[in-house]
């Protein structure tokens, strides 16, 4: 490959093509006497490889080494005195400089390389295979030349290559590319020949000491490019990192600016149109004696001056004449002025004066004009305000601030005039140049120029020194203002020049640091595997201890339990379950330790595990030798040493549980005696409550009018008692039905409920005129009789709680997670949200019975019906808003 590289630059010499001589404009290119010994030295290269050698191979070998490494030696002698002999152009036509060094010559750093070659070469040539006297020097020569050729190419990677900027001839990129891949090989050969592959430790060595070698390419090439990749981010990085701080700086002063400006003339419009104002300079101007309307004026444009800090603020009459000013200093009249206030009057706008100079040797101002006007005459011109700037006071020192240290950070604001740039401050590095200092706009190169011809963002170019920057780019929005932000180039890049030495320098020191640990790495391959066998085994006896600790001390039993039924570990919780202890159990069998024990369900599911290797798990009551008893939870799982037994007393929980069964069936058993007793009670209240009935309406019918009137409504009370009572025990009985005598769930459709429920209550809604309505509505999982019950009582609700208009009431239904929500929207009374809870309890009741008849136990029995359902019942209402019942039903297959 190396003498590829010579061929591919003597056909680019031939041919006239120099990217095959060099790899890149601007380059040094490989010398025609470079490519020829690298013709040499690759193929001389493969003899290393044949072993044993002949006697002529021996010598051509020998030849070609010695007559390479004399030439080479003679070249770095010349090269170094500045002699280049043309003979090492062989007979081409060679002629030109780079870098004004001239081509075609050798590099005395190339030749060096060549001698070093040559040397390892003849090292290698000279020592048979296990022959350590000159494979070692050969070693050393090869290993410099790598070290020397890495340098060369870092150099070319970081963008500096070495004695580009020197007086000798620096080596070629295909040089450097070439002199790696013929290192590499000499390095292998010199190392081969340390090593030989004869025996089988010798051939495992080698094997290793190549995959070290290629380790090391490998971590040099990956250090290589991680540094160049680094330089390049880190550089792009820093350059980006600069620009969107100049441009922030750019944007800020800018914004400062454009406030500035904007604020001026906000100033100024406060006294644009100004009736009270102008009324007062008027009065002025109508009677100058009128020391009164003189005092107040003054003390107006005092106030402005101050308040603005202007520089001079004055009242100019139509004539364009100073009339009363602050300060009460005589200035020269300014010959622009009463032009500028005539125009001002005539186009009856606010005029800024852009920077300007009064005299040629004046300092620099800014104005701003503004018209007055006698609205109450026709706006009749009265007069112009004068407010005068002086940029020294504050709009230049805040051009000049910058909020970060620099030596050589500056702000130009500039404006275009005709085909130049006007500078309008002064600079940080050339003086007396503002409204002075013009660059015509030929000069594209510079940011001034290019920020005038309308470019914005971030440039580079040449300043007003000829110095090279970097700058924003902005324009003063509402002003022919146009801002540069800029920093010389050459402060910019001097951290990263810093920062690339520290990188060739890091990188140099990581190859070096990468070969020194290849080289132990190499030298500790024979005893590092007995270390990391004794680490390892170090490190087990260290987790098993760590391990057994853990377990000794957990709150669970752990015990092994070998396949002869011995105790092989058990820590202190498992004896505890055992109540015996641990020195008790090991070495013992559990059948010794617990006689009878291979007869329980717990012992057949141990073995079961022991024989199959099947993993068990279960809850197991164990009974002490006392009588006593404690369950524990098992989880058991084979190991190599038998089975594992994972133990957790449950006893307490086991109690618990079983407390809680107790009660669930005591409850139960509670539950149902209540609602047979209510049954009971209600079935069988009714016969005699039927005769009370019969007989007192029997009194009612002979006796009436025969009485006297206090018994006639005494019996009346007593047949309306009856009736009342017989009532609530019906509804009492219903009830108690819902839970005791409901039908098993079926699917139902629920308008073929709802159909039902209204037919029942026919006669209602006709009374009401009642207007009832539903959405399509799902078929559920459920007792379809208690359903049409459910609905009756909830629209009959409805009904009778009704408002001064007809009733209107709607059905509807959606599903919300897995479950169907009925509701029943009316426009009745509504009720407040305090007795949301209290009128779902049985037999209470929000209004008198006079005002609405009922015994009070509709909802209450909806409310069972849905719980039968396993849903819920709800409502959302407010009083004289009507009312909203919502119930859900689980979503059921049938």
């Amino acid at each position: 490959m190396a003498a590829g590289f010579g061929i591919v630059a003597l056909l680019g010499w031939s041919a006239g093509i120099p990217l095959l001589t060099s790899f890149g404009p601007g380059w040094i290119p490989m010398a025609p006497s470079t490519a020829l010994l690298f013709l040499l030295f690759g193929p001389a290269s493969l003899l290393l490889g044949r072993s044993p050698l002949d006697r002529a191979m021996y010598w051509i070998g020998l030849v070609i080494g010695s007559a390479g490494t004399l030439a080479a030696l003679l070249l770095f002698f010349l090269s170094s005195l500045g002699i280049y002999p043309q003979s090492e152009h062989l007979g081409l036509g060679i002629t030109g400089t780079v870098h004004g060094l001239p081509i075609g010559h050798m590099s005395p750093l190339t030749a060096f390389c060549f001698v070093l070659a040559g040397l390892s070469f003849l090292a290698s040539l000279s020592s048979p295979s296990g022959n350590r006297v000159w494979s070692f020097p050969a070693l050393g020569f090869a290993s410099l030349m790598v070290l020397t050729t890495f340098a060369v190419l870092l150099s070319y990677l970081l963008g500096s290559p070495v004695l580009y900027s020197g007086s000798l001839i620096p080596p070629a990129l295909p040089t450097s590319l070439a002199f790696l891949i013929l290192g590499t090989g000499l390095l292998a050969s010199s190392m081969q020949r340390i090593w030989p592959r004869g025996r089988p430790a010798d051939a495992a060595g080698t094997r290793a000491m190549y995959v070290l070698i290629l380790v090391f390419v490998a971590l040099a090439l990956g250090i290589v490019t991680t540094g160049y990749l680094y330089s390049q981010y880190y550089e792009k990085r820093y350059r980006g990192e600069v620009e969107r701080q100049l441009s922030a700086i750019s944007l800020l002063k800018a914004e400062e600016l454009e406030r500035w400006r904007e604020e001026r003339l906000a100033d100024a419009a406060m006294f644009y149109g100004n009736e009270n104002f102008a009324g007062l300079v008027r009065r002025y101007l109508e009677a100058p004696d009128d020391s009164a309307a003189e005092s107040r004026l003054r003390k107006w444009l005092i106030l402005i001056k101050g308040w603005r800090r202007y520089d001079r603020v004055s009242v100019l009459d139509t004539q364009g004449l100073e009339r009363i000013e602050a300060p009460d200093t005589l200035e020269p009249a300014e010959s622009h002025l009463a032009k500028d206030a005539a125009e001002a009057l005539q186009t009856g706008n606010i005029k800024f004066l852009d920077f300007h100079r009064d005299s040629p040797d004046g300092p620099v101002f800014l104005e701003l004009l503004v018209p007055l006007y006698d609205e109450r005459d026709g706006r009749r011109p009265l007069g112009v305000l004068q407010l005068k700037i002086d940029p020294e006071h504050y709009l230049y020192p805040m051009i000049r601030r910058w909020p970060t240290p620099s030596r050589t950070a500056e702000t130009l604001l500039v404006r275009r005039e005709g085909d130049d740039v006007l500078f309008l401050n002064e600079l940080r590095f050339q003086k007396n140049t503002a409204l002075t200092l013009r660059s015509p706009l030929s000069n594209s190169e510079q940011p001034a120029v290019m920020a005038a011809l309308g470019r914005r963002g971030s440039v580079e170019g040449v300043d007003y020194r000829g110095v090279p920057v970097l700058a924003a780019l902005r324009a003063i929005p509402g002003s022919p203002w146009r801002l540069v932000a800029r920093m010389d180039l050459a402060e910019i890049y001097a951290p990263l020049r810093e920062q690339l030495k520290l990188v060739i320098a890091l990188i140099t020191v990581l190859i070096l640091a990468a070969g020194a640990g290849v080289g132990m790495v190499w030298r500790q391959q024979r005893v590092r595997f007995y270390r990391e066998r004794y680490a390892a085994a170090e490190a087990l006896r260290t987790s098993e201890s760590r391990f057994r600790s853990t377990l000794d001390n957990m709150l669970e039993g752990c015990q092994t339990i070998g396949f002869d039924w011995r105790y092989l570990y058990i820590n202190h919780a498992a004896a505890g379950h055992g109540r015996q202890t641990r020195e008790e159990l090991l070495g013992h069998t559990m059948l010794e330790r617990y006689p009878g024990i291979e007869n329980t369900e717990m012992f057949a599911v141990l073995r079961r595990c022991m024989e199959v290797r099947a993993s068990g798990f279960m809850e197991n009551e164990f009974i002490y030798p006392d009588g006593s008893k404690a369950w524990f939870m098992l989880s058991i799982q084979p190991v190599p040493e038998g089975i594992f037994i994972l133990s957790l007393d449950i006893t307490e929980r086991k109690r618990i549980e079983a407390s809680l069964e107790q009660r669930a069936v005591e409850l139960a058993r509670s539950n149902a005696e209540l609602e047979q007793f209510a049954y009971v009670a209600s079935h069988d209240l009714q016969e005699p409550l039927r005769k009370v009935s019969s007989y007192v309406q029997l009194l009612a019918r002979r006796y009436k009018g025969r009485l006297d009137s206090d018994a006639d409504e005494f019996i009346g009370f007593a047949v309306e008692g009856a009736e009342r009572m017989q009532k609530l025990i019906e509804d009492l009985l219903t009830f108690s039905r819902v839970g005791t005598r409901g039908k098993p769930f079926e699917p139902a459709e629920s308008e073929e409920v709802l159909e039902k429920a209204l037919f029942n209550l026919q006669g209602a809604i006709e009374e009401t005129g009642a207007q009832i309505t539903h959405d399509p509505l799902p078929a559920v999982q459920g007792d379809s009789s208690q359903l049409v019950q459910l609905f009756q009582n909830l629209i009959g609700n409805a009904l009778k709680f009704r408002g001064a208009e007809a009733p209107r009431i709607h059905i509807s239904a959606a599903v919300r997670e897995k479950e169907w929500v009925f509701s029943v929207r009316d426009n009745g009374i509504g009720i407040d949200p305090r007795y949301f809870d209290r009128i779902f309890a049985v037999f209470q009741r929000l209004h008198p019975k006079e005002d609405y008849p009922g015994t009070g136990i509709g909802l209450s029995l909806c409310k069972k019906i849905v719980e039968r359902h396993e849903g819920q019942i709800w409502i959302e209402s407010e009083p004289g808003r009507g009312s909203t019942f919502y119930f859900s039903i689980p979503e059921r297959t049938a």
